[in-house]
């Protein structure tokens, strides 16, 4: 009985953390991407034999996969993601909001 109770809790703070904003969602996206491409190295440098070439090979690797990230490609394929994820699990928002430049009023002499 417990058990299930936790489960429908936890299940309702999801849905409800879920259906809060698009920009949550996209967040996370982006942070299990980062989280795929480092996680290798992360583990690597945890392990008892070390081969320091090899440790540079894959920081090397690590920074060229980062660096495709931060293109417009990278980041709309993490949009991508993210709507895609979004209508499939039936949220608000498939949109992440649109930012307005503020205007300045200029002073003249």
């Amino acid at each position: 009985m417990e058990v299930v109770f936790d489960k429908l809790i936890s299940n309702f703070f999801i849905k409800k953390i879920l259906s809060t904003s698009f920009l949550f969602v996209s967040i996370m996206f982006l942070m299990k991407s980062i989280f795929d491409i480092t996680t290798p190295l992360s583990k690597y440098l945890q392990s008892q034999a070390i081969d320091l070439v090899q440790v540079l090979v894959i920081v090397d690797s690590i920074r060229k996969q980062l660096t495709k990230l931060r293109t417009n490609e990278g980041a709309h394929e993490i949009l991508q993601n993210a709507k895609q994820f979004a209508i499939d699990n039936e949220l608000d928002e498939t949109q992440l909001p649109e930012i307005r430049l503020r205007k300045r009023k200029r002073v003249f002499d």
